[in-house]
């Protein structure tokens, strides 16, 4: 997730967070409902799965990772998941986008701990002849 993203939800500022949520002009019935919230529920990402139409596969796969002491075998419910989200990307393009992106930014970093890996070892090689 890029920083400008990370502050947003911070903030509260995030565009997503908000989406398809209604109003409420009475303070007192926003924390009744913020209250009844389950842990989970703060994060605005899973409200944020959890309002479009992969709702039912996004909390099987959830509830199966919950539930699992290996994570292998959530493989199905997380593979319906995310078909489920590439199917209906008018709302959840921008989730995968950020997503793809997140994971690529792990990737090159992975490759780069490699590259450094490799040169190191490579210099105390040189370094024992």
């Amino acid at each position: 997730m890029s920083s400008s993203t990370n502050l947003n939800a911070k903030s509260g500022n995030d565009p997503l967070a908000h989406q398809g949520e209604e109003s409420s002009a009475n303070p007192q019935d926003q924390n009744k409902s913020n209250t009844a919230n389950s842990e989970e529920d703060k994060c605005w990402v899973r409200r944020y799965l959890k309002k479009g139409e992969c709702k039912d596969s996004f909390l099987e796969a959830d509830k199966c990772v919950d539930d699992e002491d290996d994570v292998n075998k959530c493989r199905d419910a997380t593979i319906k998941f995310m078909t489920c989200m590439y199917a209906n990307q008018d709302y959840y393009g921008l989730y995968l986008g950020e997503k793809k992106a997140a994971l690529t930014r792990e990737l090159d970093m992975l490759e780069e701990a490699e590259a450094a890996a490799a040169k190191k070892k490579e210099s105390e090689e040189l370094k024992g002849k």
